[in-house]
């Protein structure tokens, strides 16, 4: 903005001729004037001075004898000063400036902030859906209300701001990463195996807990009961309870793993050969568009966008956009044993991050590769331990009695 400010009022490009050019500098400073872009070129000062304070510095130029020759003239002053003759220039000058300001009262981007299991796509797709898009008006832009919208359609984000900054809409939020809840687990239930494995820890909070430390268990098989028997005088089971299962339990199971690799291939060999093109859009059309003529066969096309921005948050609504292809041919090669080894290890090692990502302890890689002539393959188990467990609900006739039913069949006969 300040840049702006001097382009407006325009300024000067001066060069300091003197031998007190210190003390000129000083005398400056105490009156406010303010020179930036100081440099010193082969013993000479050179700087930038507003148009303004350029004529405060005749005092400070009698008392040290520095003289500030004009080398440039820049701003909005000078530019009309010297088109004064031209009036059309002058006039689609105005022009562009009305169009700016009134380009000013619209939204023209939407930027999201802080979101990760969210993808920025993923908000701003949900809020052209509430018809708040680039192009409205900002007036009709309502901030709280926005953030009430996330809120409420996103529980998992627990913190959202929305504000508006120049021509952008800028939101920001902060998500809690809550679970997605199971409908299970919000009744009676119990707690089962998801994987066949060995019971390495068992901590039960609520229910009966169906097997100990130690124990093999199978993929299906109950860990805690949702059933609890009441007890009675004399120890006696007078009834049964049916809750929600809680706890934990860590089960010592196993991945099957397995991945292949063919050693013939086809690499892109590129020949160095290029294009570019270039085109101006607003919104999805194309204002203008140039593409070089070209007779590649095949060829990688890179689009890249860039939006025009006059200042940080003046955006306007128009992209530039640059296209470039390269040229390439297809050539068929051959993966070394070595090559191929490491190929299908560096798969690996992205499939043991990303079990580890979801809270898997990889205890053993008992994954191995063997090289053909044909192919390569990794192949073996991983074994882990894990909270493989998920829910299963009670059913009614799990602690239900005949004796309970009875009274509801007899009133039944009674009818």
């Amino acid at each position: 903005m300040e840049h702006l400010y001097r382009y407006l009022t325009g300024y000067l490009i001066v060069r300091l001729v003197g031998t007190e050019t210190e003390r000129f500098l000083n005398l400056c400073a105490n009156r406010g004037i303010v020179l930036w872009k100081l440099v010193c070129m082969d013993g000479t000062y050179y700087a930038q001075v507003a148009l303004a304070d350029y004529k405060k510095m005749h005092p400070a130029v009698r008392k040290t004898g520095v003289r500030p020759i004009i080398v440039s003239k820049r701003g909005l002053p000078f530019f009309l000063y010297r088109n004064r003759k031209r009036g059309l220039c002058a006039a689609g000058f105005l022009l562009f400036f009305v169009i700016i300001f009134r380009l000013s009262f619209y939204i023209w981007d939407i930027s999201v902030e802080g979101s990760y299991y969210h993808t920025p796509q993923q908000l701003i797709r949900f809020l052209q859906e509430q018809e708040i898009c680039a192009g409205r008006r900002k007036s009709e832009i309502d901030c709280p209300e926005i953030e009430a919208m996330i809120r409420k359609n996103y529980p998992d984000i627990g913190w959202v701001s929305a504000e508006i900054k120049g021509t952008r809409l800028i939101i920001r939020i902060s998500e809690t990463n809550m679970p997605e809840t199971d409908p299970v687990a919000e009744g009676a239930r119990h707690i089962v195996a998801k994987h066949d494995g060995i019971v390495r820890e068992l901590i039960v909070r609520s229910g009966t807990p169906a097997v100990s430390r130690g124990d093999v268990v199978r993929q299906g098989d109950i860990l805690i009961s949702g059933v609890v028997e009441m007890i009675g005088d004399g120890d006696l089971v007078v009834g049964k309870e049916a809750v929600s299962a809680d706890g934990d339990v860590v089960l010592a199971t196993y991945y099957k793993y397995e991945d292949r690799l063919k050693r013939e291939h086809t690499e892109k060999i590129y020949t160095g050969e290029a294009v570019k093109g270039f085109g101006l859009y607003s919104g999805e059309n194309s204002l203008f568009a140039y593409l070089p003529s070209f007779s590649y066969e095949k060829y990688d096309a890179a689009v890249l966008d860039h939006t025009i921005t006059l200042f940080e948050n003046l955006v306007l609504p128009l992209r530039i956009r640059t296209v470039t292809l390269t040229e390439y041919y297809e050539q068929k090669m051959t993966y070394s044993e070595e090559t191929v080894t490491e190929l299908l290890n560096q798969r690996l090692g992205r499939y043991l991050e990303e079990l580890e990502a979801d809270g898997v302890k990889i205890i053993e890689n008992q994954v191995e590769v063997t090289v053909g002539t044909i192919s390569a393959a990794a192949q073996g188990k991983i074994i882990v331990e894990e909270t493989a467990v998920e829910y299963r609900a009670v059913e009614e006739e799990e602690y239900r009695t005949e004796e309970e039913e009875a009274p509801e069949d007899e009133s039944g006969m009674q009818e």
